[in-house]
């Protein structure tokens, strides 16, 4: 009669440079390489957010008022778009070996992200985010982390 003790699979690494790579990651991780990238990826996925007209969370952005889009004198089926200074200016930048920061340095970026009162001809701004993470973006970040630690364990250039 048999019985049933238990079942392990026992896997040791054996790769030299393989056991260098983990430990070197292990000691000193020097993610900046992993912020820039990761900061090249939100600045692209920002943008896009100005030719789908979406937020983070993909609702669409609140159509231009009626006299604004009778005021405007070029790209008037486009929303936060007359000259695209707002898109060619989304700009990531590290921070640190562990932070990256992106969105624009424009002085109406914000008032354009998050809405609100604005003086003179803009009057009441509604919120059209372009500012944010969306499921799709957590799900590349991870892609992008994984294939960054693959690249690392196995010697391999960022």
């Amino acid at each position: 009669m048999a019985t049933l003790t238990g079942a392990r699979i026992t896997v040791t690494a054996s790769d030299d440079q393989l056991l260098r790579n983990l430990q070197d990651l292990a000691e000193s991780p020097d993610t900046t390489p992993l912020m820039y990238r990761l900061g090249e990826y939100f600045q692209g996925s920002t943008q896009q957010r100005f030719t789908s007209q979406t937020d983070p969370q993909g609702v669409a952005w609140k159509p231009l008022s009626p006299g604004y889009i009778k005021r405007k004198k070029k790209n008037t089926s486009l929303i936060l778009t007359l000259n695209a200074y707002l898109r060619r200016y989304i700009q990531s930048q590290v921070l640190a070996a562990d932070t990256v920061a992106w969105g624009s340095n424009r002085v109406y970026a914000a008032i354009h992200n998050a809405g609100g009162n604005g003086s003179g001809i803009n009057g009441n701004m509604p919120p059209r985010q372009f500012l944010g993470v969306s499921d799709e973006d957590n799900a590349e970040v991870l892609a992008i982390v994984q294939d960054w630690l693959h690249r690392k364990m196995n010697g391999l250039p960022d």
